[in-house]
């Protein structure tokens, strides 16, 4: 871990910790009080990075541009970004519903 990590967005607890899924070789940044955490990573750096803009209070199209950056990162290889597009779309639908209801 690089990063100290700020306390959680949601709850305010300082017991965020690094989860890593060895099956899979990803890490991910998790609250152990609430639960709440962020998507998994090939790299924990980019765990840290994305739990401290959100827990810096980062707007919702600022995340979802953020989002959009690292699915196209992490898909690089998949020739023709079906999979990378389906998520985007996903995350579109998200932020539609979000801006919508006034997260923004």
């Amino acid at each position: 871990m690089n990063e100290e990590l700020k306390p959680c967005p949601c709850c305010g607890s300082k017991r965020v910790y690094p989860h890593r899924m060895v099956s899979r070789n990803r890490s991910r940044i998790y609250c152990f009080d609430c639960g709440i955490g962020t998507p998994y990573f090939l790299d924990i750096k980019d765990a840290e990075k994305v739990w401290n803009r959100r827990a810096g209070g980062i707007k919702l199209a600022e995340a979802r541009n953020e989002f959009m950056d690292v699915v196209y990162d992490e898909l690089s290889d998949d020739a023709d970004n079906c999979r990378a597009n389906r998520i985007i779309d996903a995350a579109d639908e998200i932020y539609e519903v979000l801006h919508r209801s006034g997260e923004e």
